[in-house]
């Protein structure tokens, strides 16, 4: 992102994450100094990979229709690529 943020007449930046490996992901903007304009929050005790899946979409989808994105760069693994 640091790269697409050096041209701010081109891209509007709006990150997301979901926090599905919150002890993980919490260094990463950090280290890489972004600042998510959301976070999803998703993840909740026992849950399945549906529950997953279906809290992601369900999460996104407000953010969504707030920022009625042209383009959107996913980085994740399988769950939150669906």
């Amino acid at each position: 992102m640091p790269g697409i943020e050096r041209h701010p007449k081109d891209f509007e930046v709006v990150a997301v994450t979901t926090a599905q490996h919150r002890q993980m992901l919490d260094r990463v903007p950090r280290f890489f100094k972004i600042s998510p304009s959301y976070d999803l929050d998703i993840m909740e005790d026992n849950q399945t990979l549906p529950d997953i899946t279906a809290r992601i979409i369900e999460k996104f989808d407000p953010v969504a229709r707030k920022e009625k994105p042209d383009w959107v760069l996913i980085q994740g693994d399988t769950t939150t690529l669906v």
